[in-house]
């Protein structure tokens, strides 16, 4: 990881007259502001920071720098379309605006740099995975440029974005002395200053509060600020220095160069602030005011360094032992031979050793965040529950109609609107591989498949297959669950997460199901909520002619990984999912004949241990099961 230098600042800042004073006498014009903070997302990843950001920098305006309710766009969420933004920015240019008037615009949302032509984008809510759907920064530019015309005072473009940097082409020197001669030179001058969350890189969705780590500091400097005036530079370098010490990502502040920046300044010109600084001491012709004997003393200010280093110190050695025990408890965390119980007991040890806050760390929050998840994992992992041994009976393989073996495999690694999996499509090809050589299927994989490709594949089978023919259908990619419908669905890679029209629904599958003619046929999922087509385990006691009444049978029935994620989430062994994995090393491990509940009982228990779900086999409800069940059998034997 590399190391960030920061250089350190000290910016004087006196005055002879509050915050209401110099608003009064300097001000050009009103001022205005574009806030936007977008946390959902149609077609990409919701965050969870932005809108909480946008509107504190709504109310900090209006409540301490003389920004009017009357004069703040505020749009959120489905509101911050592409469309919505840029009429946002024509009415401030055709309707809004005055000469001298000044402009703060406030960006928090999903950004994106297109290394080919080395442009940045703000991504709206709708945009799709479509570039040309997003908002280039040099349309923003141009409205910049617009402000101009107007004859538009100061600018300021605050964006809390990936890639935000790529705005900033130029550079000027901080000042550390700033007073009443200052501020009226650097106010009468337009500027065109950018606050950047970071350069040309990934930021941060996440930090103190609820907010991110820019905004929570940059609301911070804001509302710290006790002076008349805070110009963007002493912002910027303020939040520069924070966020810097506290995260991986460096902001950066410069003026917007060719958007008729004149060397001027954006200031915050505090509502609430008295004035600051020197006295003016009138000295009669008389009278001489002598200097007073008094000393600066800091021998307190040193002390409470030598406190303060020590308290640092301290705080590191605990920080470096909770490291250490975390490490630890992650191990525990995945050993196959403790209980779910023993795990949580683990958590609960480090959670109380973690449970202080480390004031110059923000990974302890992460390690009581990661602890509390993981012991309400284990408590509502399910205990397993031991069966009684059934007297081992010599099966009558009197070679019964097995009929013909058919397989669809579907792995799903690549969606279009939410993100994917690296495991699924090798862990479908593995299966499919195993049961053509080694069971004589005849198999058809389809990789990364739409909806259409699925209703189709089920299509054809309904109607090529008869009474002597069993069908496996293997499915690994996203589930959902609609609970107030208590229906679960098959998510295609071109399903879209609030759009309903491309799922496949648990009811689809068992009245398709229902009406083939196969006279046994067996779903493995390996997806979200894919237990909703169970309902529940029987065991089956074998007797000597145990194969050849199953064989007669109808059976419908399913085996998934489990009901809670998906198991390229909760574990991986090699490139293949445990799961998976697990029903791959049984098969290859039958030497002649095994049902899917002997198939099952194998699998179960190393699934539990290794990735925390609990694996669920049962017929499915309404689907015209009789009785039966799938059954494999080596290809030499049949």
């Amino acid at each position: 990881m590399a190391e960030i230098a920061v250089s350190e600042s000290i910016i004087k800042v006196t005055s002879r007259m509050g915050g209401k004073a110099l608003h009064k006498e300097f001000s050009t014009g009103d001022n205005y502001a574009l806030i936007i903070g977008i946390n959902n997302y149609k077609h990409h990843p919701h965050l969870k920071t932005a809108v909480k950001d946008a509107k504190a920098v709504t109310r900090l305006l209006e409540d301490k720098y003389f920004f009017r309710k009357n004069n703040i766009i505020f749009l959120k969420n489905t509101e911050a379309t592409s469309a919505n933004i840029q009429k946002a920015f024509r009415d401030l240019v055709a309707q809004r605006l005055r000469k001298g008037d000044n402009v703060l615009i406030y960006y928090a949302g999903h950004g994106w740099y297109d290394e080919i032509i080395e442009a940045g984008y703000w991504v709206t809510s709708e945009a799709t995975k479509d570039p040309t759907t997003y908002i280039a920064n040099n349309t923003i530019y141009k409205y910049i440029k617009a402000f101009d015309k107007i004859g538009v005072q100061h600018v300021l473009l605050v964006s809390d974005s990936c890639f935000a940097g790529s705005f900033i082409q130029e550079y000027r020197t901080i000042e550390t002395e700033i007073d009443d001669r200052y501020f009226q030179e650097k106010y009468k001058r337009p500027s065109r200053n950018i606050i950047a969350s970071g350069g040309v890189e990934r930021v941060a969705d996440f930090g103190k509060d609820g907010h991110s780590i820019f905004a929570y500091y940059f609301l911070k400097t804001l509302r710290d600020n006790t002076s008349p005036f805070l110009s963007v530079k002493q912002l910027g370098v303020a939040v520069e220095k924070l966020v810097c010490r506290n995260s991986n990502q460096t902001p950066i502040s410069r003026f917007i160069h060719g958007a008729g920046d004149e060397g001027g300044q954006f200031f915050f010109i505090n509502s609430k602030s008295h004035k600051s600084g020197y006295m003016t001491v009138r000295v009669s012709a008389d009278i001489i005011a002598l200097p007073n004997e008094s000393r600066a003393s800091f021998n307190d200010i040193i002390k409470a360094e030598e406190v303060q280093r020590q308290a640092k110190d301290k705080w590191k050695n605990w920080q470096q032992t909770r490291e250490k025990e975390y490490k630890k408890v992650k191990e525990i965390d995945k050993s196959e031979n403790l209980t779910p119980k023993q795990k949580v007991i683990a958590w609960q040890r480090f959670l109380t050793a973690v449970s202080q806050d480390n004031p110059y760390s923000l990974q302890d929050d992460e390690m009581r965040s990661y602890s509390k998840s993981h012991i309400l994992h284990w408590e509502n992992v399910k205990p397993i529950k031991k069966t009684k041994i059934q007297k081992k009976v010599t099966i009558d393989l009197s070679h019964p109609n097995f009929g013909n073996y058919h397989a669809l495999l579907i792995g799903n690694n690549n969606y279009e609107f939410m993100a994917g999996f690296n495991c699924f499509k090798k862990g479908a090809e593995e299966v499919a591989r195993l049961l053509l050589d080694d069971y004589g299927f005849n198999v058809n994989v389809v990789i990364n498949a739409t909806r259409r490709d699925i209703m189709t594949a089920l299509n054809n089978l309904r109607t090529s297959l008869g009474d002597q023919d069993n069908l496996l259908i293997y499915y690994a990619g996203h589930g959902w669950l609609d609970k107030e419908a208590d229906e679960g669905y098959w998510l295609p890679v071109d399903a879209e997460p609030d759009n309903k029209i491309n799922w496949v629904s648990n009811s689809y599958i068992i009245s398709t199901l229902k009406a083939m003619h196969a006279k046994h046929v067996l779903i493995v999922a390996n997806s979200c909520y894919s237990g909703k087509l169970t309902r529940g385990y029987r065991i089956r006691i074998k007797t000597r002619d145990y194969f050849t009444r199953i064989a007669k049978k109808r059976a419908r029935s399913v085996l998934t990984h489990g009901t809670c994620m998906p198991e390229c989430d909760s574990g991986i062994k090699g490139d293949i999912p445990v799961f998976t994995s697990a029903i791959l090393n049984v098969l290859k491990e039958n030497e002649g004949v095994l049902d899917a509940t002997e198939l099952y009982s194998k699998i179960r228990r190393p699934v539990q241990l290794q990735t925390g779900q609990t694996p669920e086999y049962s017929d499915i409800r309404k689907a015209g099961h009789a009785g039966g069940d799938f059954i494999f059998v080596r290809k030499y034997i049949r």
